[in-house]
């Protein structure tokens, strides 16, 4: 659904599903992601500024991967 009648501030709600699961010690994680699980459309924002035709942010598409942390140094 298209926003471009809307004003800056109209924005429509939206859901989106997210997933993680991991493993975590105090000096590593590891962390597999999916985002946006059900491929939704969805506006961040939108903006009319100083023109007519204005900003608009688009949603995030459907995203999964791996992260890894490390922590350096002492812990304490």
């Amino acid at each position: 659904e298209g926003i471009t009648g809307a004003l800056a501030d109209e924005i429509n709600a939206y859901t989106s599903v997210d997933i993680a699961a991991g493993v975590y010690t105090d000096r590593w994680s590891i962390e597999g992601f999916f985002d946006n699980v059900f491929d939704e459309t969805f506006w961040l924002s939108n903006s009319t500024g100083g023109s007519l035709q204005g900003t608009f942010v688009t949603f995030v598409p459907r995203t999964f991967g791996v992260r890894l942390s490390v922590k350096f140094g002492s812990l304490r």
